[in-house]
């Protein structure tokens, strides 16, 4: 889930781009030389006054609008800042600054993919809140404005930078942020200094309260007797686990659920368990696939900047998954943890899914992860009071029955998985992740 930040970040904080402008051969004169033209023409008009001296002002007005545009025509030194790294879905800020020239407009161009809720400017300065909607690449088009020469007679139009790469990131800072709560939230429980990472291990490594997530073995029946209260033994895990992420590009995944898609949600969720599995010592590869393999990582440790990097800019395909052939290149590595991130759509969506699956499951464990469409179920929690709203409501139903058989069918074949609102699913894949590690249940 995207974190917000604040709008009032400290502007030495984006990076800043200078450029001098270019002048666009478009000058005009502005509403006083119109004024003042008429002035002349008008006193020329009355008769004691000869043509002659009319011409002499006008020759004079057009002197001094030559020496105005002139200046007005200079070229200007412009700042251009904003951040490197954007974060989809959480709010930046674009500045300029025009030096060396008095501005009477600043206009910078946002594509609609990058968005914009407002755009501000003040004497030589232009601020601009960006709302970043959509990952990926983007282009960021030329800032244009417009100069006045000093007696403001003239006007010149200039523009500044080429078409820049804008690139917007999945959620890698929120992530980051969240875990780091998360590690501190669970030290309250423990007491004295961790020798390792805990979890059903082979090695003890201390006791606490008994939680609702805790395996039934982990139970200390003595120190429960002693405190009247349920305690737990807490091991140490084994390091070097193997992690591999597939991430589904397919067509299920361009469905679009509020502001987003289907993968953008897979890619938050994606980065997050990234940063556990860096932290625990684990060992992550990944593969972005649809009907062949788009993007892949070899498993390693320290990954989660990685496949941020390389991965912020894939996009769904309108083709049907092939899951056969990452599976299969997955299924080569020693016993791993398969985080499959799709669609439990329907089942003639999730049964290849289930077929390929089926062939590695004594050797490997399987979690599934997959944004819940919440519109379902705001459909069904809606009084059906019309006809058409009868027919969406018995629609829905049936939709939302099915995924749960689904669902059901999963959890009999023992392969774990993580159904949660979008907003949600960030988190939620990662207390998934964590909690199979601490269980050691891969």
């Amino acid at each position: 889930m995207p974190t917000n930040t604040s709008l009032s970040d400290d502007i030495s904080n984006l990076t800043p781009q200078r450029s001098g402008s270019k002048r666009l051969l478009k000058i005009s004169i502005t509403r006083k030389t119109v004024l003042i033209a008429a002035a002349i023409g008008l006193i020329t008009s009355v008769p004691p006054v000869s043509i002659t001296f009319g011409i002499f002002c006008s020759l004079v007005l057009l002197t001094i609008l030559v020496v105005d545009g002139f200046f007005a025509s200079r070229v200007a030194i412009v700042t251009r800042l904003h951040k490197s790294i954007n974060v989809r879905s959480v709010k930046s800020i674009l500045a300029a600054k025009i030096v060396n020239q008095k501005v009477i407009k600043i206009r910078q161009p946002i594509q609609p993919e990058i968005g914009q809720t407002s755009q501000a400017q003040k004497a030589n300065l232009l601020n601009m809140e960006l709302t970043n909607f959509y990952r990926g690449d983007h282009l960021l088009p030329s800032i244009y404005f417009k100069t006045t020469g000093p007696l403001g007679l003239t006007t010149f139009n200039h523009k500044a930078f080429g078409l820049t790469r804008y690139s917007i990131y999945p959620d890698l800072p929120g992530a980051k942020m969240y875990h780091e709560m998360r590690k501190r939230g669970r030290l309250r429980y423990e007491t004295g200094r961790m020798k390792g990472k805990l979890g059903l291990g082979t090695e003890f490594e201390t006791i606490r309260p008994y939680s609702l997530d805790d395996d039934f073995k982990q139970i200390n029946w003595i120190a429960t007797a002693k405190t009247q209260e349920p305690m737990s033994n807490v091991y140490r895990v084994e390091e070097n686990k193997s992690v591999i992420c597939l991430l589904d590009c397919g067509r299920l995944m361009a469905s679009p659920i509020k502001s987003a898609t289907r993968l953008d949600y897979a890619l938050d969720a994606l980065t997050y368990l990234t940063v556990i599995a860096d932290d625990s010592g684990d060992r992550l590869g990944a593969m972005a696939f649809s009907d062949r393999i788009l993007k892949s990582l070899p498993s390693g440790r320290n990954t989660a900047d990685k496949i941020a990097s390389l991965f912020y800019n894939v996009q769904p395909e309108l083709t049907q998954s092939d899951f056969d052939t990452p599976l299969t290149i997955a299924a080569k590595q020693k016993r791993s943890l398969i985080v499959i991130f799709s669609d439990i759509f329907d089942r003639p969506s999730i049964e290849p899914l289930i077929e390929a699956m089926s062939l590695f499951l004594k050797r490997h464990s399987f979690l599934i992860v997959s944004a819940l469409d919440t519109e379902i179920l705001d459909i069904k929690t809606k009084n059906a009071s019309k006809i058409e709203d009868g027919a969406r409501y018995f629609v829905a139903s049936n939709f939302s029955e099915e995924q749960k058989e689904i669902i059901k069918e999963l959890k009999f074949r023992k392969i774990n998985t993580v159904i949660a609102p979008p907003e949600k699913l960030a988190r939620a894949t990662a207390d998934a992740y964590f909690n199979l590690r601490r269980t050691a249940n891969f």
